[in-house]
């Protein structure tokens, strides 16, 4: 498994859904998994299934890269 598949797996067994969003790559943003800190977003991105990174993000900048992915994948 990558390191993605094995967070989002954990995520899947340890927290509730409204604890943490996975949203797959799109053009503009990589794979990230967010998790709720108080109104804004902690995130961890993947490259090709390999940590890349981690931080906050707002909640529209999250909701960008969900409308994004929804668009391609409409």
């Amino acid at each position: 498994m990558t390191a993605y598949e094995e967070l989002k797996a954990w995520c899947e067994k340890h927290l509730e859904p409204r604890e943490y969003r996975v949203v797959p790559e799109t053009e503009s943003f990589r794979a990230t998994i967010y998790f709720d800190n108080c109104g804004n977003q902690v995130y961890v991105i993947f490259r090709d299934g390999l940590y890349a990174g981690a931080g906050e993000i707002s909640n529209a900048d999250m909701h960008e890269h969900i409308d994004e992915y929804e668009r391609e994948n409409a």
